[in-house]
């Protein structure tokens, strides 16, 4: 594989300051579908008032793009 590009966001499900990290899944949709592509990501934010390097599971992310 080789770097494309950079994928450019409104809204990313992670900052600087976050320390969360996401795995996102890009898929190229066929001819026919409203947009060219679909991202499925999520965050691991931790609960609030959650002590210690824990991670939970957080929100679903679906993005979309041409």
């Amino acid at each position: 594989m080789k770097e494309t590009g950079i994928l450019k966001m409104d809204l990313p499900p992670w900052n600087d300051t976050s320390g969360s990290r996401v795995w996102p899944n890009i898929v190229h949709l066929p001819e026919g579908y409203p947009f060219k592509y679909i991202a499925l990501t999520m965050d691991r934010f931790n609960y609030p008032g959650m002590q210690g390097q824990n991670w939970t599971y957080g929100a679903l992310y679906l993005y979309h793009g041409y």
